[in-house]
């Protein structure tokens, strides 16, 4: 039988090799331009402006990280989306979470977009495009920016990571690892503030819900909102002060410990709808059918021997201290 958690030094293997398995396809992919820009007699950077290449270049990670998901799971016979009857997908939760994701949006854009300002004075701005002209390029984009990213990285980083870390260290410094660990991911300065706190929002859902597929959700309608402002308004610096002075440093942190307190505020009707619904369960935990995937308890998720532990922060360290350079190298041009 399938249980619902990886161990703590399975996590810190699937993290490894999902960089890994990232870099490899990238690799192999940038032969792949090589040879094409050879054989058609085309510039390689002038590929990267190409749709079908911006869309495969999106696309790399993501199913880096489901394929390393996929293999993990069957090999340790996981199975992340097991949770309890009272943590089932529920509208009025879906909602919420929904919530969740706008008003941290919403809050928080002009509180980033003030240290984007500053980065810019140090740091080269990406200057990635996504595809937006039409409206068939709209639903791509949807697909590979927004649908993809979603469900690939919640599997591997809340699913995974974020439910191993938080068997080891808690609550607490689960969720600060696994939010430092989703900013060194996206490899770049300006998306590390956002990042850490998208990343604390998406611990804290799987934390009180029980159940991934509210942080796929949430995770699909902060990368959807993003690619909606870009394609109906074309730029989404319409949400950014014109000027940057004391009373806007002012505004966008006062919008953000506004938004903060809203999102509090959801978390407890969420926990409260928790507690409700696992009343209304109880009878089924009396007959021990309160999961929809039944999960054993595996001495092997909970208790770590010394090797195994020595083991899994080696590696943990090793590929953040990866991830750490590439980010350093991608934010600063070098």
């Amino acid at each position: 039988m399938k249980n619902n958690c990886f161990s703590y030094k399975d996590s810190s293997m699937a993290f490894l090799f999902a960089i890994f398995v990232y870099f490899a396809l990238s690799f192999v992919f940038s032969q792949f331009l090589v040879s094409y820009s050879l054989a058609n007699n085309v510039e390689v950077s002038s590929l990267f402006s190409q749709n079908w290449v911006i869309y495969i270049n999106a696309l790399l990670g993501e199913v880096g990280y489901l394929i390393v998901f996929l293999v993990f799971s069957k090999r340790k016979k996981v199975n992340v989306f097991a949770c309890k009857r009272e943590d089932r997908l529920r509208v009025n939760t879906t909602i919420l979470t929904i919530l969740i994701a706008s008003v941290l949006f919403f809050a928080s854009i002009n509180f980033v977009l003030m240290f984007e300002n500053i980065f810019s004075t140090f740091s080269t701005p990406p200057n990635g495009r996504i595809p937006l002209s039409n409206i068939g390029e709209l639903l791509l984009s949807i697909l590979c920016f927004a649908l993809m990213p979603a469900v690939c990285e919640e599997l591997l980083f809340r699913g995974i990571i974020f439910k191993s870390l938080n068997k080891k260290f808690g609550l607490v410094l689960s969720v600060i690892l696994g939010s430092i660990i989703f900013v060194l991911i996206h490899f770049s300065i300006y998306q590390t503030i956002y990042q850490f706190l998208l990343g604390i929002a998406l611990c804290l859902i799987l934390y009180f819900t029980g159940n991934i597929l509210y942080c796929i959700i949430a995770h699909f309608t902060n990368n959807l909102i993003v690619l909606l402002i870009n394609y109906f308004a074309k730029n989404d610096t319409i949400l950014q002060f014109n000027n940057w002075g004391v009373k806007e440093v002012i505004l966008s942190i006062l919008f953000l410990l506004i938004g903060i307190a809203v999102i509090c505020f959801i978390f407890s009707i969420i926990r409260k709808q928790k507690q409700e619904y696992q009343k209304l369960e109880e009878d089924y935990e009396q007959h021990g059918q309160e999961y929809i995937g039944e999960e054993k308890n595996i001495n092997d998720n909970n208790v770590q021997n010394k090797n195994g532990d020595s083991l899994a922060n080696f590696a943990y360290i090793a590929t953040m201290i990866f991830c750490l350079i590439i980010w350093i190298t991608n934010s600063f041009g070098g």
